[in-house]
């Protein structure tokens, strides 16, 4: 799996002109936008560097908890994947994970893809589902957006390294659906650099990686 490097620019604007940005290739938001959802991955036609511009930095910079609005929404997705993802026709597709089924009524089973890694070098298995998952229920995870999409989530368990069992508090027919908010940080990463150090240093499973 090739990685490809990503960098965000600010774009500044005045009320009559904007500033000269020759000197930067501006890929405008709504294009993003629109390239992710469609494609689901992103890959450079010519070389493999994109420069993403943009009004304003995504306010957690590098988080992945953080992106259910403008404008982290546009930069997260090419740096992180979710365990699924949604097409423009609103249609669930795997991600992270390859299928999917309810074992019961509160409880789902997802089976991950095999040999994926994060650009560091680990490797992504259910336990980085179970980590993510139990910081979004810790009280600083509380505090992120995508805490909001998963509440009804209470207990996540690793069956075994492909494997990852979801249990909710009722029955979650949509849950496919709304785990896609919930994207992946390299866990030893994170847990070496808290969220605030991983911020600014974000390590995932995506095509793009920051330099």
């Amino acid at each position: 799996t090739e990685i490809y490097t990503l960098s965000l620019t600010t774009l500044f604007r005045s009320l009559g002109a904007r500033k000269n940005m020759n000197s930067i290739k501006v890929i405008s938001a709504v294009f993003v936008s629109m390239f992710l959802v469609s494609v689901g991955t992103v890959r450079a036609a010519d070389e493999k560097h994109m420069t993403i511009g943009l009004w304003a930095f995504p306010p957690a910079a590098g988080n992945p908890y953080t992106g259910t609005t403008v404008p982290p929404i546009l930069t997260l997705p090419a740096m992180f994947d979710g365990l699924t993802r949604i097409t423009r026709s609103g249609e669930v597709l795997p991600s992270l994970a390859t299928s999917w089924h309810k074992e019961s009524e509160t409880t789902w089973v997802f089976n991950l893809r095999p040999n994926v890694s994060f650009s560091n070098g680990e490797s992504f298995t259910a336990d980085a589902v179970v980590a993510a998952f139990a910081f979004l229920r810790s009280d600083q995870g509380q505090t992120v957006g995508a805490s909001r999409e998963v509440a009804d989530v209470i207990r996540v368990d690793a069956r075994d390294a492909l494997t990852v069992v979801l249990e909710t508090a009722a029955p979650a027919p949509l849950l496919p659906r709304r785990v896609v908010p919930v994207r992946f940080p390299a866990p030893e990463h994170w847990a070496a650099l808290g969220p605030q150090g991983f911020a600014q240093d974000p390590v995932g499973t995506g095509p793009f990686k920051v330099e």
